[in-house]
């Protein structure tokens, strides 16, 4: 049960829903291809103000001093109770990520920073229940 978080600086990036919709299509689309139901995979656009965004302490203080500096778009990609197998898995799984990033982030001129979360299947629960095996 993939979980996508794309935090971005608003009102600077992702606002238009046809352009979301776009994003989260080819996100759901790369877990379909591994054999996952699409209503497992969720993406949530996450908007924040640039003084929301801190790295170091600080906020975004380039995009408060030039508005035309890149906007900073983090993205964490959870894996609820499935696991990649293999660094081979891993490596085809970011192969994947890139040409999505690719074509949503860095050829707008934004600059992204991923990373992967994964969760033992013994640690989520859905509805009260354990989830059944796979």
């Amino acid at each position: 049960m993939p979980l996508v978080r794309i935090y971005h600086p608003s009102p600077r990036t992702f606002t238009n829903a046809k352009e979301r919709k776009a994003f989260a299509d080819d996100i759901v689309n790369m877990y379909t291809s591994y054999g996952l139901p699409p209503f497992f995979a969720i993406v949530l656009f996450i908007p924040l103000p640039d003084d929301y965004i801190y790295v170091g302490g600080r906020s975004d203080e380039r995009a408060n001093a030039d508005p035309n500096e890149p906007a900073m778009i983090r993205i964490a990609f959870d894996h609820i109770a499935r696991t990649i197998e293999s660094p081979e898995q891993g490596m085809k799984f970011f192969e994947r990520v890139d040409e999505i990033v690719k074509a949503h982030i860095l050829d707008k001129g934004y600059e992204v920073e991923y990373h992967l979360i994964e969760s033992p299947r013994e640690f989520c629960k859905m509805n009260g229940m354990y989830l059944p095996p796979q």
